[in-house]
């Protein structure tokens, strides 16, 4: 049985997967520049998702893992142009039209 360093456990657990529930229009929203974002769970969404390619008129709902790319204690250690999180799509749960 080969073991897991304290670190690649201490990763595996930064990672989560959520149901994110897409709106069928974006919205204008402004973050370092104007741009069209995904509205999430009803909120403004400034990230992009890996994978999924965001089609007008569509209500979605996507399976998502969530990776931590950062430790929030020290956000000098985030990356400026990304945010602390990466976002990468899983599975299509439902695509319907509106």
């Amino acid at each position: 049985m080969q073991e897991k360093s304290i670190s690649e456990s201490k990763e595996a657990t930064k990672n989560n997967i959520e149901i994110f529930k897409i709106a069928p229009q974006t919205q204008k929203c402004t973050g370092v520049v104007e741009m069209d974002c995904l509205v999430v769970n009803g909120e403004l969404f400034y990230d992009s998702i890996d994978g999924f390619e965001f089609e007008n008129g569509y209500n979605y709902e996507l399976e998502v893992e969530k990776k931590q790319l950062c430790d929030s204690k020290n956000p000098s250690e985030c990356p400026q142009d990304k945010g602390m999180y990466q976002y990468t799509l899983k599975k299509v749960l439902k695509k319907e039209k509106n």
